[in-house]
């Protein structure tokens, strides 16, 4: 269902959001370099050693959890089929322990494909409320149809390239520099993805707060 797709979307970024490091001492530069690269690879057992986190949380705690790590990955590798980057700067303070590389990600933008998701998962849900019990699909054939649908947005050719400005934030630990802030960075890998789904949940905090005001 819907839900199951969100968690799988929501799994991706997860994936990617939490702080993590590098395997050995290099440059901010080159750490960076190597974590994008870990995406754009699908590389799952490198991902988590730059980006943090542990492969596929909330996916691994179902009951399916093959088939839901394997959904997850390839929504990933969908979201991220487009992703390309620049390096554009990169300063080292190892006096402080900081660093910062600025990088500018081209993506699909996605907020546009979800938006257009989103209205044929509603066209679809109408329909079925509708359809006498026995063309009720089942929960595994109405996920299916949600990811056929979405499948298809992503795999348009026409699809618009945005591009995404971003400074990493590294610090340096154990003589290893580590990425501590990367959230824009996996924002602009998901197509604007995260920022989308905050924007979402804020429009519909808001739209219940005015509501009960209503009322």
């Amino acid at each position: 269902m819907i839900k199951r797709m969100c968690a799988a979307l929501l799994a991706a970024a997860i994936l990617l959001c939490a702080s993590g490091c590098g395997p050995k001492r290099e440059s901010a530069q080159a750490v960076v370099e190597q974590a994008i690269n870990a995406v754009q690879e699908m590389d799952t057992e490198a991902m988590p050693a730059y980006w943090g986190g542990s492969l596929l949380d909330d996916a691994l705690t179902s009951e399916d959890a093959d088939a839901d790590a394997a959904y997850t990955a390839e929504m990933l590798d969908l979201l991220t089929d487009k992703l390309d980057y620049t390096i554009t700067g990169s300063e080292e303070d190892e006096d402080a322990g900081t660093a910062t590389v600025s990088v500018t990600f081209t993506n699909a933008d996605l907020s546009p494909v979800m938006e257009e998701f989103l209205t044929h998962v509603l066209t679809l849900s109408l329909g079925y409320a509708f359809a006498p019990a026995e063309d009720q699909p089942t929960q595994e054939e109405l996920s299916q149809q949600y990811m056929d649908i979405l499948t298809e947005l992503l795999r348009q050719e026409d699809l618009e390239v945005k591009e995404f400005p971003v400074e990493i934030g590294l610090t340096l630990t154990d003589d290893a520099w580590q990425i501590t802030d990367g959230t824009d960075a996996v924002d602009a890998m998901l197509g604007g993805l995260i920022t989308y789904f905050n924007e979402l949940a804020d429009d519909l905090d808001q739209a219940a707060q005015d509501a009960a005001a209503a009322e």
